[in-house]
């Protein structure tokens, strides 16, 4: 009995070190099989084509009148209007709907409108909860880009 009140000090550091060890191990197991989605996977061209995506940006904030996105979350659809649409001015683009936990669930489309500049999608494929869209289109020479978050209910 006095010999284990006298190495009880040596037995909890030892006991210590030993479950730091079995913990740290633990984390490393559990962040190794952790999937990583939220990365993208063509980094360095991404990084390339930033400044376009800039210059995109920059153009549609000088827009005057900027497209109207109608979102019924309800509904789950989608419609777009671009005041000043001109048909000889072909306007041509995509929306890619980016869900920020799951990359398996984005999806990209291509961005069609009718002669009085409205488009109108459905989203009821989508799931419930928060999404990204991301809107590049073109028209005329002149490129855009709008970026908006959404919840779906």
């Amino acid at each position: 009995m006095k010999n284990f009140k006298k190495n009880i000090w040596l037995y909890g550091t030892i006991g210590t070190f030993i479950g730091f060890g079995i913990l740290i191990t633990g984390f490393t197991i559990m962040a190794s099989r952790h999937p990583i989605d939220l990365v993208i996977t063509d980094y360095y061209k991404a990084e390339i084509d930033y400044q376009k995506q800039i210059n995109k940006q920059k153009n549609y904030n000088a827009l005057v009148q900027k497209p109207v996105i109608d979102l019924d979350s309800v509904k789950k659809s989608l419609s777009i209007v671009f005041p000043g649409y001109n048909s000889n001015n072909a306007l041509t683009g995509r929306i890619c709907f980016y869900r920020p936990n799951n990359e398996k669930e984005d999806d990209t489309v291509a961005l069609h409108v009718n002669d009085k500049g409205l488009s109108v999608m459905s989203l009821s494929a989508f799931n419930r909860g928060h999404w990204k869209m991301r809107m590049d289109w073109k028209q005329g020479e002149t490129q855009y880009y709008l970026e908006k978050s959404f919840r779906l209910e």
